[in-house]
């Protein structure tokens, strides 16, 4: 069960995923708009009907993503230095 904070509003993000929008990129509209990272786990659950495990792959399918992107950086560093 998720527990609701009187402030929890998802109401714009489950527009968006009506609209089409994935659960990766709801995450990263709620990241942008300022939610704390527990907001962003009853957010996406709530969003998404998501149990923790999945909502748990989708937020660590962010960091991977980050992560990679960060050695591709460092690796062209790398080379411009070289």
């Amino acid at each position: 069960m998720i527990k609701l904070k009187a402030t929890d509003d998802f109401t714009a993000y489950a527009a968006q995923r009506d609209a089409g929008a994935s659960p990766e990129a709801v995450l990263a509209a709620m990241k942008a708009d300022g939610l704390d990272a527990p907001a962003r786990m009853r957010g996406i659950r709530l969003v998404f009907a998501l149990s923790f495990e999945e909502a748990s792959a989708v937020i660590a399918g962010g960091r991977e993503r980050l992560e990679a992107g960060r050695a591709e950086v460092l690796e062209a560093l790398a080379d411009l230095a070289s």
